[in-house]
């Protein structure tokens, strides 16, 4: 049973793809993972939703409300609320920037799927895992 929601904020079509192929090769049935590819839809599902997510991923460059933008009004929303930030910008400014603003973590966007698939497995188990120990 899906009892944790992650939700994935992303603009680009082969990354919302390489998303769900990680998640489909991840042998966990405990994930709901809801898409959005514009930062707008979600801040309304954010402000609206009673059950909102363990954990965002979220990209910077996206039409319309930027990443950094997004990540400002999630904070606002709420400060517990852990948000990933992978982006295709290795540049200091978006990732002090990002930090900056409230981001939990900031990665490169890997390239190769396995590497990718790292990143997301190693989030998943910090953020949301840790949380059962406790």
């Amino acid at each position: 049973m899906a009892d944790k929601r992650i939700w994935v904020v992303d603009d680009d079509e082969v990354d919302l793809m390489t998303y769900k192929r990680v998640f489909g090769v991840l042998d966990r049935s405990d994930l709901a993972v809801i898409y959005f590819d514009r930062s707008e839809t979600m801040l309304d599902a954010l402000n609206s939703e009673s059950e909102r997510p363990e954990l965002i991923f979220l990209d910077l460059n996206l039409p319309g409300l930027s990443g950094i933008e997004a990540l400002c009004q999630i904070k606002q929303l709420t400060h517990t609320l852990p948000v990933v930030i992978l982006s295709t910008s290795s540049s200091n400014i978006d990732v002090t920037g990002a930090l900056k603003a409230g981001a939990n973590a900031y990665f490169d966007k890997p390239i190769d799927f396995n590497h990718f698939s790292d990143v997301i497995e190693v989030n998943l188990n910090f953020w949301l895992d840790r949380n059962l120990r406790k």
